[in-house]
C-alpha cells in the first residue's frame, strides 16, 4: 500500500505550488518576488534570499536521507548569499524546483512500510523527516511572505516625465528634430523603430550641452562602437567600428578606415534621437540608468541586442529602500518600461 507515500506527494505539491489550506503556495509567494527585492530582510532577520536557500538545504537533506544517505549529520543552517543579477535569483529558483522534483522522485520510490521505519540513529520515522520538511517550509513562507509584504508597502512611488525627441548638438537642420535643453538628469539615445524609438544605451549627467560634447569628442576619436543605422532601425545591432578596448589597441586601423568611420559616425549622430527626464538626486540618477539597461539586458526581445553591452552600472545598494518608477513619456520607447523597480 502507498497511503502515506500518497498523502505526503499531495501535501508537497498543494503547498509548492497548488492550492493549499494556510493560503497562497510557495511558488505563488515567489513569484511576487523580484530579483532585486532577493536580498531584502526585515530588521536584522534572513533576507529572502536567506530563508530560500535554508528551505533547499533542508530539503536536500531529506532527500539525502530517503534515497540511502545515513551518515550522522544535519542540514546546512544559515549560509549568505547574495542575489546580484536575475540570473543569480533565476538559478536558486532553478535548484529550489529540482529540490520539488528529486523530493517527489524519491517518494515514490518508496512504500508506506519504509516511511514508517525509523531512520538510523534517530528517533522519527522517515515519514515524520517529510512532514517536518513540509511544516519547515511552511513556516519559513510565512517569513518571506512578512517580507514581501513589508517592501510593497515600504516602496515609494514616482512619476519620471521623459521629454523629447532632440536632436544630437549641432544635428538639428539635418534631422528637424527639437534643440536639446542643457538639463541635469537621465538620457537615452534611441534610434527610430517601428511606431516609435528603439534604446541604445542610457546615461546621466549635470549637463547635457557638456556631456554630449564629450560623447562627440569621443565618437570623433573612434572611442565608441558606431553602427549601422539602417539596420539599428530594424531592430538588428551590425557594427561600422568597434570602440572601447578594440579601438585602443588598433588605433593604425582607425587611422586607416578613419574617413569611413567618421561618415557612419555622422550618420548615427544624425539619427540618435534624445530623451531626457530630469533628476537632481544624483544617486537616483544612477539608479534609473541602471534599472533602464538591465531591463534591456535580460530581455528575450531581438532587438535587445542593439543596445551596448558592458556598461559601468551602479543599482540599488541593499541599504537602500526601492524605489518604484512609472515612466512618462508621449511616445513609444521600445526597452523602457513602464513601471520599473529602482
Amino acid at each position: 500500500m502507498t497511503l502515506i507515500v500518497e498523502k505526503l506527494i499531495r501535501k508537497l505539491s498543494e503547498s509548492f505550488n497548488g492550492s493549499p489550506l494556510f493560503g497562497e503556495s510557495m511558488m505563488t509567494q515567489l513569484d511576487k518576488v523580484k530579483w532585486e527585492m532577493a536580498n531584502t530582510s526585515i530588521g536584522s532577520a534572513h533576507s529572502i534570499a536567506e530563508l530560500v536557500q535554508h528551505i533547499i538545504y533542508w530539503r536536500v537533506f531529506a532527500i539525502e536521507k530517503l534515497t540511502g544517505n545515513v551518515q550522522e549529520d544535519k542540514p546546512k543552517d544559515w549560509v549568505a548569499i547574495s542575489i546580484d543579477s536575475v540570473g543569480d535569483w533565476s538559478d536558486l529558483m532553478e535548484k529550489l524546483n529540482s529540490s520539488q522534483k528529486e523530493l517527489v522522485e524519491a517518494l515514490q520510490s518508496k512504500t508506506d512500510d519504509f516511511l514508517m521505519e525509523n531512520l538510523p540513529n534517530r528517533t522519527y520515522t522517515y515519514e515524520d523527516l517529510v512532514e517536518g520538511t513540509i511544516q519547515h517550509d511552511v513556516y519559513h513562507l510565512g517569513q518571506i511572505g512578512m517580507v514581501v509584504k513589508g517592501v510593497n508597502n515600504s516602496i515609494k512611488r514616482e512619476n519620471l516625465n521623459w521629454r523629447g525627441p532632440f536632436s544630437w548638438p549641432s544635428f538639428e537642420e539635418k534631422n528637424h528634430l527639437q534643440k536639446m535643453p542643457d538639463l541635469e538628469g537621465v538620457y537615452i539615445f534611441t534610434f527610430k523603430f517601428k511606431t516609435g524609438y528603439l534604446v541604445y544605451c542610457a546615461g546621466v549627467t549635470n549637463s547635457t550641452k557638456r556631456r554630449f560634447s564629450e560623447h562627440t569628442r569621443h565618437y570623433n576619436k573612434g572611442e565608441y562602437n558606431v553602427l549601422d543605422v539602417k539596420s539599428a532601425e530594424k531592430g538588428v545591432r551590425s557594427e561600422i567600428w568597434h570602440g572601447w578596448q578594440y579601438a585602443k589597441s588598433h588605433q593604425e586601423v582607425f587611422a586607416e578606415k578613419k574617413k569611413l568611420i567618421l561618415e557612419a559616425v555622422d550618420n548615427q549622430l544624425e539619427s540618435f534621437c534624445i530623451f531626457i527626464a530630469e533628476v537632481s538626486d544624483v544617486r537616483k540618477r544612477k539608479r534609473i540608468e541602471a534599472a533602464i539597461m538591465h531591463n534591456i539586458y535580460e530581455s528575450k526581445e531581438y532587438w535587445s541586442e542593439v543596445a551596448d553591452k558592458g556598461m559601468s552600472l551602479s543599482k540599488r545598494f541593499h541599504t537602500e529602500s526601492p524605489l518604484e518608477i512609472r515612466n512618462i513619456c508621449s511616445e513609444t520607447i521600445y526597452g523602457l518600461p513602464e513601471i520599473m523597480e529602482i
